[in-house]
């Protein structure tokens, strides 16, 4: 396949919502592929940060189906997300000052 018909075949799948995993086996070509094309192509990413309100739903203890079905996101992202904000480390323990030993000359 050329180049930029192979190209614009990627861009078109991925703006379609097409998994990467999908395109990457229709297209036959990797996933470290398809992220340069699509950056050159200046395809934006359809990744979306999750928002405060959507981490307070996390935080209340709604289950992951019915975050799903008010954020519109996948499960397993929300499970992930509710992992990150359990397990994240305060601020508090990246500001302790580093404690450099002198060199003996």
């Amino acid at each position: 396949m050329i180049t930029a018909e192979r190209d614009r075949k990627i861009a078109d799948l991925y703006r379609q919502k097409i998994p990467i995993s999908t395109i990457a086996r229709e297209v036959n070509v990797t996933h470290p592929i398809i992220y340069e094309t699509l950056e050159r192509m200046g395809v934006p990413h359809r990744k979306r940060p999750w928002t405060p309100e959507e981490d307070l739903l996390l935080s209340a203890g709604l289950p992951d189906k019915t975050v799903e079905e008010w954020t519109g996101r996948p499960e397993g992202s929300a499970k992930a997300r509710r992992y990150y904000l359990t397990n994240r480390k305060s601020s508090s323990e990246f500001e302790r000052p580093r404690v450099l030993k002198r060199r003996r000359t």
